[in-house]
């Protein structure tokens, strides 16, 4: 198992700096906080910000505000209005919340790159790779198919609800067993942020 020290320690002022930054102004959650807030805040209040981050993340204990969001049903296009289905929610959450995500997101990432615990094949949820990187592969793999006249199969699979539907246990089993514990592992658990569910999927289906 690989042990990172630096996995477990307290979060640094330029870590919620940096995601801070790479923030985008979207529509904020019940507490009505945006993210340009953020940018426009002084070093000082952001000090006072990260010391209840790290109090949360050495405690393990979530805000309870946190876990409350406002669900938007969002139209789908062309779709029969009258029809539930029709519509995908969005969740609108505390960006303070979600700030805190994404530091933890950011760290977890770092240690699974660093470790190569993601396929290769993988693009989603990883910076500098895109899923069109697939398409590419797809394309390139056809006219050199072509070329040598040969044949290719290609097989398509889209899961409906893929997030919904995928074991939270067996996911955290899967953590685990990559050396993932202490502060990280318990932010899974009882925090688990969907930015974090949505990139641990590649463990499960790289």
């Amino acid at each position: 198992m690989p042990i990172d020290t630096h996995l477990y320690e307290a979060f640094s002022i330029n870590e919620l700096l940096s995601v801070i930054k790479d923030t985008k102004n979207t529509t904020p959650g019940p507490d009505n906080i945006c993210y340009e807030m953020f940018k426009h805040t002084s070093i000082k209040s952001l000090e006072v910000m990260l010391q209840l981050f790290n109090k949360i993340w050495f405690t393990g204990k979530i805000r309870p505000s946190w876990l409350h969001s406002i669900v938007v049903p969002n139209p789908k296009p062309n779709k029969p209005s009258h029809l539930p289905s029709s519509y995908r929610p969005i969740s609108l959450t505390s960006n303070v919340c979600k700030l805190f995500e994404k530091m933890i997101v950011f760290r977890l990432t770092g240690f699974l790159e660093y470790h190569n615990f993601l396929h290769i094949s993988q693009s989603s949820f990883r910076q500098c790779r895109k899923t069109t990187d697939h398409l590419l592969r797809l394309h390139d793999g056809v006219h050199k198919s072509m070329a040598n006249k040969h044949n290719v199969f290609s097989v398509f699979i889209d899961i409906e609800k893929a997030y919904g539907m995928v074991n939270k246990e067996v996911l955290l089993s899967k953590l685990l067993s990559y050396g993932i514990s202490g502060c990280m592992f318990c932010s899974c658990v009882h925090f688990f942020p969907i930015e974090l569910f949505r990139y641990a999927l590649a463990l499960l289906y790289p």
